[in-house]
């Protein structure tokens, strides 16, 4: 996304140059190549991220008496014929194991539900790939609850609070990546549940003079986050999401 931002400006400049216009073509010319520093030397990925990532590890949870913990999938890869999560969203189960074997800790009753269904149509689930995933790290298949219709971070919400509302629970955490929380928990609040923010991982732009490729990723992941919740604020200004009465 970052990429064909400065490729549009720098075909601007190129427009603005052919048809004699050269102050714009020079002043595109001169804010693509600011821009390509700005994020390839980690500025601009630096602010978003230090604007997205806002929540801490959650090393010390006060638990309830029935707990719930969320894990939102993050996408699958395959091993050979298996499909397994993503390396992305490996943290996220990490996460979700420690969270877990805390609760358990405390003498309280526990339980994880796995979001996440098929966007992208490889026959399996996330939610249940994750599932299998967290049996396999200990955790036990009677506190395991899989929500696999969701394809997007708003499904995710809204499938799963239909489950936690239904399971009474005192206390919902919610683990997902670090950049992604933010939007993350927007979506949970606006279907009435308030969560623990758990987030898995934290993302570092890496400050160089020249451009670098790992800073173009995470540029283009953080505007993904932004436009996200910018979306839902003009969604909720629209009225296209989900009325309240309707939530549950």
């Amino acid at each position: 996304m970052g990429i064909m931002i400065l490729l549009v400006i720098f075909l601007l400049s190129f427009i603005g140059f052919r048809l004699n216009q050269d102050r714009f073509g020079l002043q595109t010319l001169m804010l693509c190549f600011i821009l390509t520093f700005a994020i390839g030397g980690g500025p601009l990925p630096g602010l978003l991220l230090n604007h997205l990532q806002v929540y801490p590890q959650l090393l010390s949870p006060s638990w309830g008496k029935k707990n719930a913990i969320v894990v939102l999938g993050g996408g699958l890869s395959k091993d050979g014929e298996e499909n397994r999560t993503s390396p992305l969203a490996v943290a996220r189960e990490f996460e979700a194991v420690r969270q877990y074997h805390s609760c358990k800790l405390s003498g309280a009753q526990c339980h994880v539900l796995t979001s996440g269904g098929d966007p992208s149509k490889s026959a399996a689930a996330e939610a249940e790939v994750m599932a299998k995933e967290l049996k396999s790290a200990g955790v036990d298949e009677a506190d395991l609850t899989v929500e696999n219709k969701s394809n997007n971070t708003f499904q995710n919400a809204q499938y799963s609070s239909a489950l936690l509302h239904g399971g009474n629970f005192d206390r919902t955490v919610l683990v997902t990546s670090g950049l992604h929380m933010r939007r993350a928990l927007l979506y949970f609040t606006h279907f009435l549940v308030a969560a623990v923010p758990a987030p898995a991982d934290r993302f570092v732009a890496k400050y160089t003079f020249f451009p670098n490729s790992l800073n173009f990723s995470l540029m283009d992941f953080c505007m993904h986050e932004e436009l996200g919740i910018a979306r839902f604020y003009i969604y909720d200004f629209l009225g296209i999401n989900t009325p309240a009465e309707t939530r549950h």
